[in-house]
């Protein structure tokens, strides 16, 4: 009997453990994947021609209908991501009231790119200008929205780790 204890110990460890994580980083692997298919380039904004740099570097949020409804959409990115404003959000209606998260958006600007989104509320945009979802603005959508948008939203540089010298 106390032989079999490190026997099955050692068993855990030889095929259990491994097998529990690759069972686990199959899972991100599969998320990743599915993401990634989901958030496949649509189309693309020449950022050559973002004259007012509103694209370049920063993932971005266009929204297409009076975004006065989108309030609390509003204060979810503003909640998720911060005042930082590592994600610009955009609104295409100029008569809505404005808020500290949204921006409006220049009329005319891009706007042969936008036309083919207009029936969608939400069009996501990378920080090298490809558009990379259009969400309608049911709940479902929205979670997708915040969720493919924390996925792009590259992640701040970290300072490297130093050693202080006595």
């Amino acid at each position: 009997m106390r032989k079999s204890i490190p026997v099955i110990i050692f068993l855990v460890f030889l095929v259990v453990v491994p097998f529990l994580t690759w069972l686990n980083l199959r899972k991100g692997l599969d998320y990743r994947l599915h993401t990634k298919e989901e958030l496949r380039v649509k189309d693309s904004i020449d950022l050559q021609l973002d004259t007012l740099f509103l694209f370049k570097g920063k993932t971005s949020i266009i929204i297409t209908r009076p975004f006065d409804r989108f309030l609390d959409f509003t204060k979810a990115i503003e909640q998720i991501f911060g005042t930082d404003k590592a994600v610009n959000v955009y609104a295409l209606d100029n008569t809505s009231r404005q808020s500290s998260t949204v921006t409006s958006f220049p009329k005319n600007y891009f706007s042969n790119t936008l036309e083919k989104y207009s029936d969608k509320t939400f069009i996501l945009i990378d920080t090298s200008g490809y558009i990379r979802n259009v969400y309608n603005d049911n709940n479902e959508d929205i979670a997708k929205l915040l969720e493919h948008t924390s996925v792009l939203v590259p992640e701040k540089k970290r300072g490297s780790i130093e050693f202080k010298n006595r």
